[in-house]
């Protein structure tokens, strides 16, 4: 799996719930999720039912005593990508992906933090956020340290795979253009692995 940082999950839920209910975005509405229901989301997503796991013993995998064997990061997806091809030892291909999901133009466009109002943006990055949301920082701040260990052990091979990988990427977001797979009547509309999952794969 591949947990953003917590402001970003919070937003990006509340503006997806709006989008589904039909309901209009305001900041009052941001301001009230991030008070009340977003807390923690990722670390209870990831957490065995009726287990003692904590935001530390998820990470390392099982020969570390961590839960699970690999956790990647959304601000980091193409290192992720990499590192997910290096440990499984398959071709970098295999990990080649198409942003069929690009927040800022599909369903309801949301800004980053950066260009949310100042109230938003203020107790986003305030105390009380990071304390209601501690356990999803303290996983992902477990998670960012155990992928640099990890990416330290193999530096010189994986620099290159990244290199690689980054090119790869570029060359694919302009032989399969969004256009092609967006779902919009496109060649591949309607063709994925799983619902809005695995959008032009024909391409890749």
């Amino acid at each position: 799996t591949t947990p953003p940082l917590p402001v970003s999950r919070c937003l990006s839920f509340y503006y997806f719930a709006m989008y589904q209910q039909k309901k209009k975005i305001s900041n009052t509405g941001k301001l009230h999720w991030l008070r009340g229901p977003c807390t923690n989301y990722m670390f209870r997503y990831l957490k065995r039912r009726g287990s003692f796991d904590t935001p530390e013993s998820l990470v390392g995998g099982a020969r570390a005593g961590g839960v699970y064997s690999f956790i990647g990061l959304v601000e980091r997806y193409d290192e992720s990508m990499v590192m997910l091809s290096f440990l499984l030892r398959i071709p970098l291909v295999d990990v080649l992906y198409l942003k069929a999901k690009d927040s800022t133009t599909r369903m309801v466009a949301h800004p980053p933090l950066a260009a949310e109002d100042f109230a938003v943006r203020s107790y986003a990055t305030s105390a009380a956020f990071n304390r209601s949301n501690a356990l999803d920082y303290t996983l992902y701040a477990a998670a960012s340290a155990e992928f640099d260990r990890r990416w330290r052990l193999n530096k010189e091979e994986l620099d290159a795979c990244l290199k690689a990988f980054q090119e790869m990427v570029a060359s694919t977001k302009i032989k399969c253009s969004p256009d092609k797979f967006s779902g919009n009547g496109g060649l591949y509309s309607k063709k994925a692995y799983w619902r809005d999952n695995g959008y032009g794969y024909q391409c890749l």
